[in-house]
């Protein structure tokens, strides 16, 4: 059975203390067996793995970061594994390959990697364009409901992750942060201010596609609206166009074609 080993961008193993990760000679890369062992300096401290790529998160919403990566490994089986919320603490795993890390995400995985994809290439005048879009549509529901839309929407994404199961709230928030994370990395400081509504807008926008079908389509479709707007849906699977059918000449058939008569002249023209 393959189990998955969460790691920070290094290849370092998360260890029980979420302050500490194991030593770099611990570094976890295809082929490499992590151990713990006398000679190693984190003997004694297990590392986690897990049945299922989002069981391998942390309990603090802090780890991991967008950079993080995940590796499938196979456990020797030399001794019981120990328990430990939904994880299993071992001290020796057989690295078999890497994975991408947004199978953190479960069923979401591919709208996810997209998506980040696609912010990652945005310009600092589409972070702008974002901006603006959220400030017309509050501006706009203000003046027709009395309330802002977008702020009612990055609400109702947030309290449906607290009323789901606690992997979806973690999954929100891990969303939530790589959001983060990626806007302190793309907007440079003096035109923070300026783009500062983008920040909510990815927030919300990340989260509502870690949730999934837990959340409502309308709030789904609101959420992603200014990114729709500005990139196009970048996290959905562009499908090739589709060819035309081939044109099939249309021949009559010999059964159904009449023998040609003889033209006879009409008497008395």
């Amino acid at each position: 059975m393959a189990f998955y080993l969460l790691t920070d961008s290094h290849g370092r193993p998360y260890l029980p203390d979420l302050r500490e990760f194991t030593s770099g000679a611990a570094t976890a890369r295809v082929g490499a067996e992590l151990r713990t062992g006398l000679s190693a300096p984190w003997h004694g401290k297990r590392f986690f793995v897990a049945g299922s790529p989002g069981r391998t998160l942390p309990d603090s919403p802090m780890f991991p970061d967008r950079h993080s990566r995940l590796f499938e490994v196979q456990l020797p089986g030399r001794e019981a594994p120990v328990r430990h919320a939904g994880r299993i603490a071992v001290d020796c795993a057989l690295v078999t390959k890497e994975v991408s890390v947004f199978r953190l995400f479960g069923r979401q995985a591919k709208f996810m990697e997209r998506f980040f994809a696609g912010m990652e290439a945005m310009t600092l005048e589409q972070w702008a364009r974002v901006h603006q879009y959220f400030v017309a549509t509050e501006l706009r529901d203000v003046a027709r409901y009395g309330t802002p839309g977008v702020g009612r929407i990055g609400r109702a994404v947030k309290n449906t992750a607290h009323r789901s199961t606690k992997l979806v709230d973690e999954l929100g928030y891990l969303a939530d942060g790589w959001a983060y994370e990626l806007i302190d990395s793309s907007i440079p400081d003096e035109r923070r201010v300026e783009m500062l509504r983008a920040s909510e807008t990815a927030n919300v926008a990340a989260r509502a596609l870690a949730l999934g079908d837990k959340l409502l389509p309308a709030i789904r479709v609101d959420a992603l609206a200014p990114f729709a707007a500005v990139i196009g849906p970048v996290w959905e699977e562009s499908k090739p166009a589709k060819k035309p059918p081939p044109v099939v000449p249309i021949t009559p058939s010999n059964e159904y074609v009449q023998p040609g008569r003889e033209e006879r002249s009409c008497l008395g023209i």
